[in-house]
């Protein structure tokens, strides 16, 4: 520590005419005495001393002293999890005295006890209120989520982080499941049992069972501790819907140990314009066609007849204009949302006709193309650039058909199935189902605003059929959520299938939108007045908006996205409403523990890359009250030992 003599506020000619007289003043004052105590030696001493102190607190008074200390500015940041402290962080806590202490509000009340100097804050980000220099953070407990430390890292992208985990509780952990479902699709569930070691005894054998919105028991599970688990259900209808997972174990009676609700939503598909384009009948459409039209979509088959004829036939367009005249236009292709044609229809069509609708995909509209023998030489024929980025050549000593298991997300298909024997490569691409020996069977390309796709299954029909209906509807339903057009000028982005939406905690709405600045609209079903929530743009991906906002009610709520106008009256709905379920701050604990264990471990090993922070001088004024009281009791000891003695 050391020390500095500053006179900031006075004029330097002032400032030397001011100590001249004060020397002056206290040199007068000691000759004087001298001549006054010359008899008195050990009086006189006493007389120049009290001078001299007299003069310095003068100086103190009149200068800005500041006390010069170097040290890291550091905290310990207490969460929920870290009390009592053990011996072991005791001791480290006491090593580092010259920390500052805070601790989140949702663990103050225990601090108190213990920390009553500790400044207890909402959010960690205010750390930087209290520390804007803050260099070394220690995090003990929980730790933080993802969100929270994004929050802190913005102050300071370098701060050195050291992490003292709390103990792991008992729980589910590693949970993962799609909150938001169109009507048929699987709710798939998948995560893992944790028993603390505390509580594990390597006998037990904990029973998980998945039980539906009427307490029926779905499934069941045997489990040990660290063994995962997957559950599948089909919710029967659209609507808002609450599963839940209970744990027991049979050394304890059979008795609930853990219970813990998933909130699935399910909306109505919206309906598919589909163009079924083929050069001959086939099972393969016409099941297709049927299953398509039981969903009421208006469904349009154009069967080739010869190289200039074609035999059109109309679905389910009760009400709505059909499409009598040439399809294969621009004008008359926007009016569908997903096209599928067989490779042989695609080699019998005009180039002009593949110009249009190759312009129709780069607008939106999707093209699955069910592949067969003369698909290669049709893409050739028709487009070099896109045959390049779709490759599909032949298995050696396969024929044309492959015996293949397909997979795609939430299926459960064991048999295998005949498919094409072509090898499919989509360069760049997306292989949105594979087979059993992790070829691509279906691929999707992007194309503009639209895409475009190749299947090798050409016999799903098979499974209508044989008894697996869900499945052929599992398929087709993928398939048209990933092909088929999006005629809203706005969607929303799913939730994480890995995350929570917390009660309290920053949470984050966001949608993709070709309108400027749209608004959301919250509503909590206690029907409380619907609270407005005003998205901001993405400065990294063009037409993405968010809102950020901290859920104040339990259970459902919808949103609503709406244009943004002044007159409430004109707003209109731009997207269907998105459903949310908002979750106690104490649901889901062992798994809420997990994810902020590994974020906060993640965060604390990112800083040993950084470099160690080096001390900083921190200057602090020195009271001034210690020169008054001196500059007070010497002037009053002067003044009685002159008026005394």
């Amino acid at each position: 520590m050391s020390w500095s003599l500053i006179f900031a506020n006075l004029h330097p000619v002032w400032l030397v005419m001011g100590l001249s007289a004060l020397i002056l003043c206290t040199g007068v004052s000691i000759y004087l005495a001298s001549k006054r105590l010359s008899d008195q030696p050990k009086r006189l001493v006493l007389v120049i001393a009290l001078n001299i102190l007299a003069s310095i607190a003068v100086v103190g008074l009149i200068s800005d002293i500041k006390l010069n200390k170097t040290q890291l500015s550091q905290a310990w940041l207490f969460t929920t999890g870290s009390l009592p402290l053990s011996a072991e962080n005791q001791q480290k806590l006491e090593e580092q005295a010259d920390a500052k202490l805070f601790v989140l509000d949702d663990v103050a009340a225990l601090a108190a006890e213990d920390f009553s100097s500790a400044h207890v804050i909402s959010e960690p980000a205010q750390l930087f209120d209290w520390l804007p220099t803050l260099q070394h953070l220690t995090v003990i407990g929980d730790g933080l989520s993802q969100t929270q430390w994004q929050a802190l890292r913005s102050n300071n992208p370098e701060l050195k982080i050291d992490f003292i985990p709390s103990t792991q509780l008992s729980g589910l952990v590693n949970m993962r499941w799609n909150k938001q479902l169109q009507q048929g699709e699987f709710l798939e569930i998948s995560g893992q049992l944790h028993i603390a070691a505390q509580d594990k005894n390597s006998a037990d054998l904990y029973e998980l069972n998945l039980i539906d919105p009427m307490g029926s028991i779905l499934a069941k599970q045997h489990l040990r501790s660290n063994e995962t688990f997957k559950f599948k259900a089909q919710p029967p209808t659209t609507g808002n819907w609450l599963y839940q997972l209970s744990l027991s174990s049979k050394d304890h009676d059979g008795a609930a140990l853990i219970q813990e609700n998933l909130a699935v939503t399910v909306q109505k598909a919206k309906a598919i314009k589909l163009l079924i384009y083929q050069s001959a009948p086939s099972f393969e459409t016409r099941q297709l066609r049927e299953w398509a039209g039981s969903f009421a979509n208006p469904v349009t088959v154009i069967t080739q007849i010869s190289k200039n004829k074609h035999l059109t036939q109309h679905f389910n367009f009760v009400g709505q204009a059909q499409t009598q005249s040439e399809p294969l236009t621009q004008d008359k292709l926007s009016q569908f949302d997903l096209v599928v044609m067989d490779g042989r229809a695609l080699s019998l069509i005009s180039q002009p006709k593949w110009i249009a609708l190759k312009q129709a995909v780069q607008l939106g509209l999707g093209l699955l193309l069910l592949a067969d023998q003369t698909l290669p030489t049709a893409l050739l024929q028709h487009d070099q650039q896109l045959a390049s980025k779709i490759n599909l050549s032949p298995i050696a000593g396969q024929g044309e058909a492959q015996n293949v298991v397909p997979h795609w997300p939430n299926s459960q298909i064991e048999q295998a199935i005949q498919a094409q024997a072509l090898q499919l490569i989509t360069e760049p691409g997306t292989n949105l189902v594979m087979g059993d020996q992790q070829q691509g069977l279906v691929s999707k390309l992007n194309m503009g605003l639209g895409k475009i796709g190749v299947s090798l299954l050409n016999n799903t029909h098979q499974w209508q059929t044989s008894g697996l209906a869900t499945q052929y509807s599992s398929y087709w339903q993928y398939l048209f959520k990933s092909f088929a057009a999006n005629r809203h000028s706005a969607i929303w982005l799913p939730q994480s299938a890995e995350d929570l939406l917390l009660l309290n905690q920053a949470s984050a709405a966001c949608v993709l939108s070709q309108t400027t600045n749209p608004l959301v609209q919250l509503q909590n079903s206690n029907n409380s007045a619907a609270l407005k929530l005003y998205l901001v743009a993405d400065t990294l991906q063009q037409g993405r908006y968010c809102a950020s906002y901290w859920p104040q009610h339990l259970g459902w709520q919808q949103l609503n996205l709406v244009s943004n106008e002044s007159d409430s009256q004109s707003q209109t709905e731009i997207s269907p409403q998105q459903n949310q379920y908002v979750y106690a701050e104490n649901d889901w604990q062992a798994w809420q523990q997990q994810q902020k264990h590994q974020a906060s471990a993640y965060q604390a090993k990112l800083s040993n890359s950084f470099a160690q922070p080096q001390p900083i001088e921190h200057r602090s004024p020195l009271s001034k009250l210690w020169f008054w009281l001196l500059w007070l009791v010497c002037c009053s000891v002067l003044w009685v030992e002159r008026k005394t003695f």
